[in-house]
This record gives structure tokens, sequence and C-alpha cells, in this order.
């Protein structure tokens, strides 16, 4: 999905498979995700309770979820949801309970117009 345009009509479900490093594997992590929206440079966080805003520091990063982590996690992101326009930039991830991020450094990109 790198890259699409959507139209702002459209519900948009978003899942993302997190392939898990063979060290990392059978230790707890929280998930990750956060989201860069823009024009206007608007940083969100998923929690355990929904998106919520971001300050971009990561002392104030929340997960929104704890697993014990396999070759890969598969995770939904959005549900059937209608978002504004704007461009989204969605990286994901995991942090190890030792507090190592980990997460992939190009984001998954799209467009709402």
């Amino acid at each position: 999905m790198s890259g699409s345009e959507i139209p702002k009509e459209t519900k948009i479900s978003l899942g993302v498979t997190i392939s898990v490093g063979a060290t990392d594997r059978d230790r707890l992590a929280d998930l990750l995700a956060v989201a860069l929206i823009e024009p206007g440079e608007l940083w969100f966080m998923l929690t355990s309770n929904g998106w919520q805003p971001w300050s971009g520091q990561l002392a104030d990063l929340r997960g929104y979820g704890s697993v014990g982590l396999q070759a890969t996690v598969n995770t939904n992101l959005v549900a059937q949801t209608q978002l504004p326009p704007a461009d989204y930039s969605v990286f994901c991830g995991y942090r190890l309970t030792s507090g190592q991020l980990v997460y992939s450094p190009n984001p998954l990109r799209f467009t709402v117009r």
C-alpha cells in the first residue's frame, strides 16, 4: 500500500505484519505504531485506547498491546475508519522489556484525498 492514494469517503482497514528477529523471538514486547500526519507534522501513537496524540518523545511512547514475539506478528491498526484528508506515514515495531526499540525505518505511506 505504500504510496497509495485513497478517496476520503473510503473506510480504511489497515493491518500489518511485523517480522521479528530470531534473537527476539519468544520474548515479551510492547507493540508500537506511530503515525505522522502532514501537513502540520502531527504525531499520533496507537494505544490500548486507540490513536492518541504523541509528543515525539520516546519517554511518552505507549504501546497498544503486549505479546510474546513469534517469527511474525500480525496486527490491525485501523478497522473500517474514514480518515481526514492528509498524507500519512505509519511506523510499526515493538519495544522489548529491556527498553530496546525495534521498528522499520521505512514507513507505510498513503494519502487520503
